[in-house]
């Protein structure tokens, strides 16, 4: 029988919690990773995306979730890899932090997808220092152009539909002549 570990908003952090598992030698399966993923704002609701464990497992993973939370698991890529470019504190130098997503960008990602029905995450962070308390941006990460490309095709695809919307309204309702109809 398959218990839940834990549950994340995005599939991808789900993931990376499940390889830290097996990783472990510990078997995991993400479930629920298509339901958020295709409705991704309502992902709160469905409970988010859940990384599963057999019952007889679950302290360990339990444990492993703790260690990945005190940050055990840094230290080790740091030493495989280096600098791991994570942000830091322009006022004090700290590196930790909390992240939000600035609201006007994040309204016109969920307009946008609500509209397309397709994902488009806000981009550009809003970072908050955990020592000094002061908000900074993210670095920029430069966009790249398949991203660029899909934004443009969804807004594209957001006003076909909304010029077939209007079209559709007009022959229901017959309101040709007159202008605006809606």
């Amino acid at each position: 029988m398959l218990v839940t570990v834990s549950a994340f908003r995005e599939p991808y952090e789900a993931h990376l919690f499940r390889g830290r598992l097996e990783a472990e030698g510990i078997f995991a399966v993400v479930s629920h990773e298509m339901h958020v993923a295709n409705k991704w704002m309502l992902s709160n609701a469905l409970g988010g995306v859940k990384v599963q464990v057999s019952a007889d497992e679950i302290e360990l993973a339990r444990e492993v979730e703790r260690a990945c939370c005190r940050g055990d698991y840094r230290e080790i890529l740091r030493q495989e890899l280096g600098d791991l470019d994570d942000p830091v504190c322009p006022y004090c130098g700290g590196t930790e932090y909390r992240k939000r997503r600035p609201f006007p960008r994040a309204a016109l990602a969920v307009a946008l997808s609500m509209m397309t029905s397709s994902v488009l995450p806000p981009v550009g962070w809003i970072l908050r220092c955990e020592r000094c308390f002061k908000e900074y941006r993210a670095p920029h990460r430069p966009i790249s152009v398949a991203k660029q490309v899909l934004a443009g095709t969804a807004m594209v695809a957001a006003l076909i539909g909304l010029l077939a919307l209007q079209h559709w309204f007009n022959k229901v309702f017959g309101c040709y002549g007159q202008f605006p109809c809606l």
